[in-house]
């Protein structure tokens, strides 16, 4: 007599089955915006707002699968695209980042969620196609009763459905780790986002058109003829699972390295504007230095010639125009590095003629392994950031302070600058301040090459806007930490 509790047991297990990769989904999601994103309400603390997220996600997994069982095509994959014009309306609302960046999250997830699902299905029923077999051709021959048969397919079935979990839980979250490590560089032009989405689209169409086909309402005998009779479609669809799966990470790998390419070029362009004015100015020392024997003749001569009375005051306003043009030679502020010489004295005369008041107090740190060209990059974009915002003030209360200090195997700068508050800008990828600038090339760059070059030494940026007794004051500190 056949047990029909098994049976039941297994349409248990095929309801318990979805609510477990629904509850898998919810985790990854959060995970992976939390990855990227950060909570957009300061009242609304971080974990709390990618756990209403995932909780979200889950009740709209849920309510969706309750559709898809009661109505055929094309109700379902509409289902699929309300779910995510809901999830990209929430994600908006609810985390940092602007439409780009959250468009290459959405359809990424979605994507990879597809064409894992479909990886994990297919395998299973190409991995449970021989038992199945055997078990039919065992009652067939009468050697198995059917009591028996239902134990034995009910704990097959039973294994499959954990397995299949475990194959889809790991392609999921394997995949989605691999472009969370390589995805560095977050912020998206709208070219590199239409490059990005490409793989992303295959895989979402290739999953509609096999959800088209092989899902229908109450209807098993696709699938199973699929597994059963067709096997080489599962290991094809399969194969073009994987091969999706891998051109979207490769084409992340190739965006990131791009942008890493493009960044390092802007960094060498940085570094050879240092070069440059280097080199103008030992020029510059050079050719004053030929010049000061004609000089030293002028002088000889005004003191022989018989100017009477006049004679002294033209000496004296000669060697004042002499002292002048050796002065802006003279550098003020000695760090101990002739190249953070160069740029800090390049930025004292500059603030200097726009009547900005300028002070250092920096010492180039020799004992710390710091290399001297990612100390120019950052006292470069620092201060040509720091003049700019304070260019954009009335000439009373402009100033800018310079601070360098070392804490054991810690080295901090400090860079203060006074400026007006509609100047401050910040970008909605990184959350920085930027430069206001409308230029491209050099210009714009600011806190995101600071921060690179900070964290190249396990350190990062900290910034603080606050109002003084003459303004508004920006305070950028620079950590880094030397390398062993």
């Amino acid at each position: 007599m056949t047990d029909y509790t098994q049976i039941s047991i297994l349409e248990t297990v095929a309801v318990i089955t979805p609510i477990i990769r629904f509850l898998i989904d919810s985790f990854l999601i959060a995970m992976f915006y939390m990855a990227f994103l950060q909570s957009k309400r300061k009242e609304i603390p971080n974990n709390l707002a990618f756990i209403f997220f995932g909780c979200l996600f889950f009740l709209l997994q849920y309510g969706h699968q309750r559709i898809n069982n009661n109505v055929d095509f094309p109700a379902p994959l509409i289902g699929i695209i309300a779910m995510m014009c809901i999830v990209f309306m929430v994600a908006l609302i609810l985390f940092k980042g602007n439409y780009k960046l959250h468009t290459f999250l959405l359809f990424c997830f979605f994507a990879i969620r597809e064409i894992s699902f479909f990886i994990s299905f297919n395998l299973i029923g190409l991995l449970d196609m021989l038992p199945v077999r055997m078990l039919i051709a065992a009652v067939e021959s009468e050697t198995l009763h059917i009591d028996d048969f239902i134990r034995y397919f009910q704990i097959l079935m039973l294994v499959m459905n954990v397995l299949q979990i475990v194959i889809y839980a790991g392609v999921f979250f394997v995949s989605l780790r691999k472009i969370m490590n390589k995805f560095l560089h977050k912020t998206i032009s709208l070219s590199a986002l239409s490059y990005l989405l490409l793989p992303c689209l295959s895989g979402l169409i290739l999953a509609f058109i096999l959800r088209t086909v092989l899902f229908r309402p109450n209807n098993y005998e696709i699938p199973l003829l699929l597994h059963r009779e067709l096997p080489i479609i599962s290991v094809f669809i399969t194969l073009a699972g994987a091969v999706l799966l891998f051109s979207l990470i490769a084409s992340i790998h190739l965006f990131q390295n791009l942008a890493k390419l493009y960044a390092d070029e802007k960094e060498r362009a940085v570094l050879q504007k240092q070069i440059q004015d280097a080199d103008s100015i030992y020029t510059e020392i050079k050719g004053m230095k030929h010049d000061m024997k004609s000089h030293l003749a002028n002088i000889r001569m005004l003191v022989k010639s018989d100017a009477g009375e006049n004679k002294e005051a033209e000496i004296e306003a000669y060697l004042g125009k002499l002292e002048e043009t050796v002065s802006n030679f003279d550098f003020v502020y000695q760090t101990g590095n002739s190249v953070c010489d160069i740029i800090i004295h390049q930025k004292y005369m500059e603030c200097k003629s726009n009547a900005t008041d300028f002070s250092a107090n920096f010492i180039y740190p020799v004992r710390l392994t710091i290399d001297v060209y990612d100390l120019a990059v950052i006292l470069n974009n620092g201060l040509e950031n720091a003049i700019e915002a304070c260019n954009k003030m009335a000439e009373t209360g402009r100033y800018i302070n310079l601070l360098a200090y070392a804490k054991g195997e810690m080295f901090f700068i400090e860079i203060e600058n006074s400026f007006a508050s509609e100047n401050i800008l910040i970008d909605s990828d990184t959350g920085l301040p930027q430069s206001s600038k409308q230029e491209t090339g050099l210009h714009g760059m600011g806190l995101s090459n600071i921060r690179r070059c900070a964290r190249k030494y396990l350190g990062d940026i900290d910034y603080q806007l606050s109002h003084g007794e003459s303004g508004h004051i920006f305070r950028l500190t620079v950590m880094l930490q030397s390398k062993h």
